[in-house]
């Protein structure tokens, strides 16, 4: 049992809101991350505390942590360094990654090891000047802390700014070896980018997310893969020019600036997104062939503004219907995101034969007729409630998250073989459609309803269900006699009770199953879980946002 337990769960990720809850915890050792919400202090030695295999110690924002690292941990914060923090707490360990925050001057080569190689510096206001790790790789940090020239280490390849209204860009301040720059503003209502004469991006840049104000004022390293744009409403435009012939990915924050009968996009674009910017620039215009590279494989138009309720602006294919037969046919798009305005009818074979994700926002209520859907699509999203209308897929199996779809199959259920029960049920005071009658049902996604806690014993799904998603407050019971098909179970931080049956001999009945599917953080279902469980679990670690 120990090596299955090893085995599976070795990427579990696990709270503590105090240090007596850790000490009891049975299984300390299969853990790769912890989060601590409780102070640590000089008294607590974790070096004999904490077990090696754990690499990551997560703390509480302001929670006091005073006491030395153990040699065993690679990342650890945010720590918050005040007057009282030693710098031997970490100075002598092995870390390579730190997130600090702190109000007052730091010594960052007394402080910091030199096996530091993520460094994430909040809410310093002091200039840095030669003192960061000769090995760091990764920085985020504000721009007033590093705008002097070679404050930042060449080692660098990875640089996150926060931007404030008087930061400004000047030269010789980036490592001449940058690789991805993302310039982020500390408040919303900044739009223009101070750039001091002389200054030029890294040529060996190939990630850029950044503002410009109202018009593209410097130029664009040539070997850009990803570029992020923001740009005010104005008449400026962009021209092809402008645009590295390299590009795979161009999210654009605005379109009006956007001619495309003029601009032709680079033939390396994977993924293009137009959305709407904050002062209302958007990109609405006639989709044409023409504007749309072979390359293509996401096409997303999303509206980010914080008053989007009230603002009608965003894609709407420029007022006409999305009929070109064939207007996608040449690209290898497959997932296409229309965006909360797109209210236009879609053709027989408009969308490309190759997409797999179509969305439809709040605007949208046109039919979808037969033809209009490819029989590659795998989900689609209709997100108006009060949309009634037959969807017409051409794939039984293409998940439909939409209120109405189900009752397309009142006279004739057996046809349903896959149903996401729509998150429009948690603010209506109407209970979700019942289960049982869909006798072929394969696929069930219920992530969407919030108060989803079981199943009744009168109404269990079929056992034709091969693959089933709890909603995260699900607490019920799971036979696996009732689900002898099943292969595939998504649990999303829910709880439910496993079980299953024993043949004469004496072993379980796992029937058809092939996979758990759970995040770092569903503690209480593998705490409470039968150990027998543990040769199926998938583990997703969660995505760091450091």
């Amino acid at each position: 049992m120990g090596f299955c337990m090893l085995q599976y769960t070795s990427n579990i990720y696990r709270s503590f809101h105090n240090l007596e809850d850790f000490i009891n915890f049975k299984h300390k050792e299969y853990l790769c991350e912890i989060y601590f919400s409780f102070p640590v202090g000089p008294n607590i030695d974790l070096e004999t505390i904490l077990p090696p295999n754990i690499e990551c110690i997560k703390l509480k924002l302001d929670c006091i942590f005073n006491t030395k690292v153990p040699s065993f941990i690679k990342s650890i914060g945010p720590l918050t360094i005040n007057d009282d923090f030693s710098n031997e707490n970490i100075k002598n360990s092995n870390l390579q990654k730190i997130k600090i925050k702190s109000y007052k001057k730091l010594n960052f080569k007394k402080l910091l090891p030199d096996s530091i190689t993520s460094l994430n510096i909040e809410k310093y206001q002091y200039s840095l000047k030669n003192e960061l790790p000769p090995n760091l790789k990764i920085l985020k940090c504000q721009n007033n802390t590093a705008n002097k020239n070679r404050a930042i280490p060449q080692s660098v390849t990875k640089l996150k700014y926060l931007m404030e209204s008087r930061s400004t860009f000047r030269p010789k301040t980036l490592p001449d070896n940058l690789l991805s720059l993302t310039i982020e503003k500390i408040f919303p209502d900044i739009h223009h980018l101070s750039i001091e004469n002389g200054f030029v991006f890294p040529e060996s840049l190939t990630y850029l997310d950044i503002y410009c104000g109202y018009s593209l004022y410097f130029k664009l390293p040539p070997q850009l893969e990803h570029l992020d744009l923001e740009m005010g409403e104005s008449d400026y435009h962009i021209k092809t020019e402008m645009l590295p012939k390299t590009l795979k990915t161009l999210f654009f924050h605005g379109g009006s600036n956007f001619d495309h009968d003029n601009v032709v996009l680079p033939d390396t674009i994977e993924n293009l997104e137009f959305s709407l910017h904050w002062s209302g620039n958007s990109f609405n215009q006639q989709l044409k062939k023409q504007f749309l590279p072979n390359s293509l494989k996401q096409l997303s138009f999303k509206n980010h503004h914080p008053s989007r309720l009230q603002i009608e602006k965003g894609f709407n294919n420029g007022g006409f219907p999305l009929i070109e037969e064939g207007l996608f046919k040449h690209t290898q798009l497959t997932s296409i995101d229309f965006g909360d305005i797109f209210n236009q009818p879609i053709g027989i074979n408009v969308l490309p034969p190759t997409l797999k994700k179509l969305i439809l926002g709040n605007s949208f209520d046109q039919d979808l007729i037969q033809g209009s859907l490819p029989h590659s699509l795998e989900y689609l999203s209709v997100s108006k409630y009060t949309y009634n209308k037959t969807i017409c897929v051409s794939n039984p199996y293409t998940m439909v998250n939409c209120k109405s779809y189900h009752n397309q199959f009142k006279n004739s259920p057996e046809k349903l073989l896959a149903l996401i029960v729509s998150p429009s049920y948690n603010y209506e005071k109407i209970e979700p459609p019942s289960i049982k009658i869909f006798i072929n049902l394969e696929v069930l996604d219920l992530s969407y309803l919030y108060d989803f806690i079981q199943f009744s014993k009168e109404n269990f799904p079929s056992n034709s269900i091969k693959k089933l998603i709890l909603t995260s407050s699900f607490v019920g019971e799971i036979d696996l006699i009732y689900f002898q098909n099943l292969e595939y179970l998504t649990i999303n931080n829910s709880c439910p009770k496993m079980i299953t049956s024993i043949d004469e001999n004496g072993f379980y009945n796992f029937y058809n199953l092939k996979n758990i599917i759970l995040n770092q953080n569903s503690f209480q279902f593998i705490d409470s879980v039968n150990t027998v469980f543990f040769q199926f679990f998938k583990i997703i670690k969660n995505k760091s946002k450091n």
